[in-house]
């Protein structure tokens, strides 16, 4: 991995012309540096990864940036990662004259913030003298003071899905939806759920998370007289739940005995095991809302799609680096700001209309939702 970022670093030498003033390879090391720290395994999602990272290499792309992708194992591997390019820095870079390249180091999730809170890592850090920057995504403001932090809330995309569900599933009799969530734990995964839960309607709501490893038989005979459920699929070989695509395919499989009418998946790259049930079963299946990016063409049976557009605010961060060698200590980028939206599949066009007539009550419930 080290060796790998030498030789990104080393590669811009070869770039512009090798004639006129008589730099030497070394001197003409000047571009800024990104380096990035991905979900665990989360590269090759077709999810909120691979548009985080799509985002940042366009970004690099068009400024002339060299970018470093780190995909850890698993959450220890991380901690290890992370600790071996801070401490590996300075010998990376090699001459002292490129010591001052400014560097951004951005973590996709706040599931990163306990190690970058480490005694180990926020001393390091709080000792470097070097041109560095931290950008933490996923996470509301902290209060430590080298982290930028992005929050993008899916609250009001989720609020105007569950009024689109509420009009797709009207003409069925006790119509039965459940959530998917990769967990139980982390903040946008429940304001999601919330979101949506209100958008459907109090009918809707639900007020506890079942867990799909962890789940006694009283709960189980709960789930199947419930017109919403909500469920987390984390357990010991994937304990964020993200890419659990195995697991998401067993339930709907299970369930196509117990049947729901419409599955809202919080759960990164696991709902592909979703949509592949919904390839195989065609228009007898469920619906399934696409999550994170518009995931009609994966199915028929995907009326809408709630879109977070992560790329544009990886973008915008990097813009805001570039030019101020800063970036805001703490940013909200929801439907407001233009960051996330509920996108219409093509042939549910009908739907189109509810989801304009709730777009800015949505706006309004999610600026509240977060003051409070």
């Amino acid at each position: 991995m080290l060796l790998l970022l030498l030789c990104a670093l080393a590669s811009c030498s070869n770039d512009g012309d090798s004639g006129g003033g008589g730099e030497t390879e070394t001197e003409k090391i000047s571009e800024k540096l990104v380096i990035v720290f991905h979900l665990p395994a989360g590269l090759g999602d077709n999810s909120y990864t691979d548009i985080l990272a799509y985002g940042i290499h366009k970004a690099a792309f068009e400024n002339n940036l060299l970018v470093y992708d780190v995909s850890p194992d698993d959450w220890d591997d991380a901690q290890v990662k992370i600790q071996k390019v801070f401490s590996s820095y300075r010998e990376l870079i090699g001459a002292e004259e490129n010591a001052d390249i400014p560097v951004l180091f951005v973590f996709a999730s706040e599931s990163y913030l306990p190690v970058l809170e480490s005694d180990e890592i926020a001393e390091s850090i709080a000792a470097s003298t070097e041109p560095f920057t931290y950008l933490l995504f996923e996470s509301e403001e902290t209060e430590v003071p080298y982290l930028s932090t992005v929050y993008m809330p899916l609250y009001g995309a989720s609020y105007l899905a569950g009024t689109a569900a509420k009009t797709l599933l009207s003409a069925k009799e006790n119509p039965r939806v459940i959530s998917l969530l990769a967990n139980d734990f982390m903040q946008p995964l429940i304001d999601a759920l919330n979101g949506f839960s209100v958008g459907y309607g109090s009918s809707g709501s639900t007020s506890y998370i079942y867990n799909y490893f962890a789940t006694t038989t009283e709960e189980v005979e709960e789930m199947r007289n419930a017109t919403f459920v909500a469920e987390s699929i984390n357990g010991e070989a994937d304990t964020t739940g993200f890419n659990s695509e195995d697991t998401a395919y067993k339930i709907a499989y299970n369930n196509s005995f117990n049947t729901f009418d419409l599955y809202f998946p919080i759960c990164g790259g696991s709902i592909h095991g979703l949509l592949r049930y919904n390839r195989e079963q065609g228009a007898s299946s469920f619906y399934t809302v696409g999550m994170d990016s518009d995931m009609s063409a994966y199915s028929p049976q995907v009326p809408f799609s709630v879109v977070k557009h992560i790329d544009k605010a990886a973008e915008k961060c990097i813009a805001q680096w570039l030019a101020e060698g800063k970036i805001e200590h703490y940013q909200r980028l929801g439907l407001g700001e233009g960051y996330t939206e509920l996108v219409v599949s093509e042939g549910y066009e009908s739907l189109s209309a509810v989801v304009q007539e709730h777009l800015s009550e949505a706006i309004e419930k999610e600026h509240a939702y977060y003051e409070n």
